[in-house]
């Protein structure tokens, strides 16, 4: 179960009161009970998205022959470019970041690449067509 910041103890008490009260009686062996603090973890779809960017930068790349700052033609494949933007960007593991902090993540490479194609990089909205046919082909 999560509760935000703003619930109160006591009703998180209450709640818990409330589960062991029904749970305990039932439970043969007892119960087990992990209280941590919550993470908010990204989604698949934001690992998608961010895929999606890699393929459409390559696309690109084939269209114009854009390369980003700092990086040579023969990285330009999905696998690769996802390491330099996250090299570029000053992340180890993807995976360790949250919603928010991936959120960033891809801010910064479509706003670096606007910035560095002098606005000829489309920024990518997660309901747009063209991002759908880049998740089915992905």
């Amino acid at each position: 179960m999560f509760f935000n910041s703003e619930t109160s103890p006591a009703d998180i008490i209450i709640w818990v009161k409330n589960q062991i009260a029904y749970a305990l009686p039932v439970s043969k062996n007892g119960l087990d009970i992990e209280i941590k603090p919550h993470k908010q973890k990204r989604s698949n779809e934001q690992n998608r998205f961010l895929m999606a960017i890699m393929v459409a930068l390559v696309r690109f790349y084939h269209e114009t022959g854009f390369v980003p700052s700092g990086c040579e033609r023969w990285m330009m494949r999905t696998d690769i470019l996802k390491e330099y933007w996250k090299a570029r960007y000053g992340v180890e593991f993807t995976h360790k970041l949250d919603t928010g902090e991936f959120t960033k993540f891809i801010d910064y490479i479509q706003l670096t690449l606007v910035e560095e194609t002098h606005g000829e990089w489309e920024i990518l909205q997660t309901d747009s067509a063209y991002l759908k046919s880049l998740l089915q082909e992905y």
